[in-house]
């Protein structure tokens, strides 16, 4: 089953799609709905994207004012990739690809039995702060200042962060899920602090200790088997190149902050 992850940057409306159809427009039957001064552009029913062999495909409706991706108006179909931006109308709304999967949604791991021994998960994980990429494997991950983790945030220079802060393991459902280990500043999901295990998405921000170091879940799949999207070393993750392509737009204005 498919997945995408959209995000408006203006009003930071997100919709999460598990279709295989997902329609933008200003009519209350979209997936996403645009409104505000900027939707003036905006067509009714604008464009749709499309789940087929290829990936996720962007398709104009015979718009008014055109679809844009990136800053270039879309002629036929388009082939979409976590990081685009998709444009409205030339001035009209902007529409942030964060994450897009071929292979499963999330609720259909979630479902999924544990097999013995358990199943091994691959993750990305994007430091805000830094830029830095940390990837790891297993059926147990932890973050934290220690050397042992999985994920060590050796660069941390404050004591927000415990030497274990956080791990990822997989619950009894199959799903991988996050909680906290006890730590001293406690552990946010989309900034909401949790108290239990809870189930790991594309697009999460996990955050460790209040105005600690953010972590923003860029791939994420089993291992072996499915693949994890994400960038290779030296290369732009998701935010990084939807902060450029949103500069290219408006270049007299700081991109917005899609993170939120």
């Amino acid at each position: 089953m498919p997945y995408l992850k959209l995000i408006e940057l203006a009003t930071r409306d997100v919709a999460e799609v598990r279709d295989d159809l997902a329609r933008l427009g200003r009519s209350p039957e979209c997936t996403m709905v645009l409104s505000g001064e900027r939707a003036g552009v905006v067509s009714g029913v604008h464009a749709e994207i499309r789940h087929g062999v290829a990936g996720w495909l962007l398709i104009d409706l015979a718009s008014l004012n055109g679809t844009f991706v990136n800053g270039r108006r879309l002629t036929g179909e388009g082939l979409l990739k976590a990081g685009d931006v998709i444009g409205l109308g030339e001035t009209g709304p902007r529409i942030a690809v964060v994450a897009v999967a071929e292979q499963t949604t999330p609720e259909a791991l979630y479902d999924r039995p544990t097999p013995p021994g358990g199943r091994a998960y691959a993750i990305t994980l994007l430091d805000l702060a830094t830029g830095q990429r940390h990837e790891a494997r297993g059926i147990r991950i932890r973050l934290g200042r220690g050397r042992e983790c999985e994920v060590p945030l050796l660069d941390s220079s404050d004591r927000i962060v415990s030497r274990i802060h956080a791990e990822l393991t997989v619950g009894p459902t199959g799903a991988l899920v996050v909680c906290d280990v006890e730590s001293s500043n406690g552990t946010f999901v989309n900034d909401k602090r949790i108290t239990e295990p809870i189930p790991v998405r594309l697009g999460d921000r996990i955050m460790l200790g209040a105005g600690g170091p953010v972590l923003v879940v860029e791939g994420l799949g089993t291992s072996p088997g499915i693949r994890v999207p994400a960038a290779a070393r030296g290369r732009k993750g998701v935010l990084a190149r939807i902060r450029d392509a949103v500069a290219k737009l408006l270049p007299s204005s700081a991109p917005p902050d899609t993170t939120r």
